[in-house]
């Protein structure tokens, strides 16, 4: 597998934002990612978002 393109986001657009409008976050495309056990992609809107938060990964097939 080649990975083509890493995409990071440091603002929630649409979580906590119920009856309100999206924020206003980009996509942002880095050269490389640091996974960092139990608190996730450093830089990401979910890094330590929450003790024990199961997030993940996504990959799209190019």
């Amino acid at each position: 597998m080649k990975v083509a393109h890493l995409y990071i986001s440091a603002g929630h657009n649409y979580f906590g934002h119920q009856r309100k409008l999206p924020g206003n976050h980009g996509m942002i495309e880095v050269e490389s990612i640091e996974c960092v056990a139990g608190h996730g992609v450093r830089g990401d809107r979910f890094f330590d978002y929450k003790v024990n938060y199961k997030g993940q990964l996504t990959f799209f097939e190019l």
